[in-house]
């Protein structure tokens, strides 16, 4: 059997994702959250980031369960976006799974 691979422009992520990124990504995807077209693991200069929205100039992270020396690893990677223009919103997988709406009210209004 042949497995099907996507372009780095298709809407499908190319690695298996996370819960998190499971409950959040169906609704982005789903629903063109709030007319915003969102994008799962995409390439922004060196970095990989969770979702995109390269109109809004929006990225969403999720953050699992790294360690602390991972923190600044994601400054720099959040200072870099930043200074591409791009807005950085990040919520811990548990946020996801457990507040959801909460999650998606903030996004609502950052966007």
């Amino acid at each position: 059997m042949i497995k099907k691979t996507y372009r780095p422009s298709d809407r499908r992520p190319l690695k298996p994702l996370s819960q998190a990124e499971e409950i959040l990504w169906s609704f982005l995807e789903r629903y063109h959250y709030e007319g915003s077209k969102f994008l799962i693991h995409q390439q922004v200069g060196e970095y990989q980031v969770t979702f995109a929205n390269f109109q809004k100039r929006i990225i969403i992270e999720l953050n699992g369960q790294q360690p602390l020396k991972d923190k600044e690893a994601k400054a720099a990677k959040d200072k870099y976006l930043k200074l591409q223009g791009y807005k950085v919103m990040r919520f811990w997988d548990n946020d996801i799974i457990k507040n959801m709406p909460g999650v998606l009210d903030y996004i609502s209004k950052n966007l």
